[in-house]
């Protein structure tokens, strides 16, 4: 799981990245085309979050004007999310954003 201390910094990088790529889909008029539980957000990009020890939850609760997508291939944005323990016994998190359409 990732530290609570590194939720903040990951939510603004995903936020922003999110907000550039909205901009981007509204310039194109395309909309997502599919989402999970949750209800349609028609002028909202498709997001694939891949991490796997992370508080996915926790983050579908805080962002939640984008729709979160279970195929990787539908979503518009790929974000991974990937942390390893480093020599001083901190943690290194890497967040990579992979736009994925047009």
């Amino acid at each position: 799981m990732i530290n609570r201390n590194l939720l903040p910094v990951v939510m603004m990088l995903l936020m922003s990245v999110v907000a550039i790529a909205q901009e981007s889909v509204s310039v194109n008029g395309k909309a997502g085309t599919d989402t999970i539980a949750e209800p349609k957000k028609s002028d909202a990009i498709n997001v694939f979050l891949d991490c796997e020890r992370c508080d996915r939850s926790y983050i579908r609760q805080m962002v939640t004007y984008v729709n979160y997508v279970n195929n990787r291939d539908e979503a518009d944005v790929f974000i991974m999310l990937t942390n390893r323990g480093t020599g001083g016994g901190g943690t290194e998190v890497i967040i990579s954003f992979t736009g994925l359409k047009n």
